[in-house]
């Protein structure tokens, strides 16, 4: 409360643009940015500390190592993946029912440190050609004779030739 009472707020505010226009010059900063910073008293936006994120520090280290483990395996989750684990995290540790947005798990991997080299991973599907081409009753009949075939041969004598590999006795 102001000693005077011919107090006038109009001039206050003007006195305030003044010294913050000249701190900006000074600065070097945007006239405007400082002035609604100072205005609506808003910190800086850290993305570690931010509080728009669902997932506590802790949440997000053990989401890292989760994505870092599955990627070792040759089995890197996709977005989708990413946020169902999110969601789980959020179930166990909250009674509320809390859950990330749809697009949260994007925004996480963009977040990751660089040296992880972690990135979105899109799954292929199928050609549509492939798929038209695939005939289960005629599969089956294959198969059907196959099984008749290797009826009375033990499993040791069954090779598997694939395309990535040759494993006796997998049939």
């Amino acid at each position: 409360m102001p000693k005077h009472s011919n107090f006038d707020e109009d001039r206050l505010q003007e006195a305030c643009k003044a010294n913050i226009a000249k701190i900006a010059r000074e600065f070097g900063v945007s006239r405007t940015t400082l002035a609604d910073r100072v205005k609506k008293a808003q910190s800086p936006f850290s993305i570690t500390e931010s509080r728009k994120n669902a997932l506590t520090l802790y949440q997000e280290k053990a989401l890292i190592a989760w994505i870092v483990k599955m990627c070792d395996w040759n089995l890197p989750p996709t977005a989708k993946l990413i946020e169902a684990w999110a969601n789980q995290a959020l179930a166990r540790a909250n009674a509320e029912r809390q859950q990330v947005g749809k697009n949260s798990a994007c925004y996480f991997i963009l977040r990751l440190p660089k040296h992880l080299s972690l990135a979105p991973v899109k799954q292929n599907l199928k050609e549509s050609k492939r798929i038209q081409a695939e005939d289960t009753g005629a599969l089956s009949f294959w198969y059907d004779q196959l099984a008749t075939l290797l009826k009375d041969v033990p499993a040791r004598l069954v090779y598997n030739f694939d395309e990535y590999s040759f494993q006796p006795g997998q049939g």
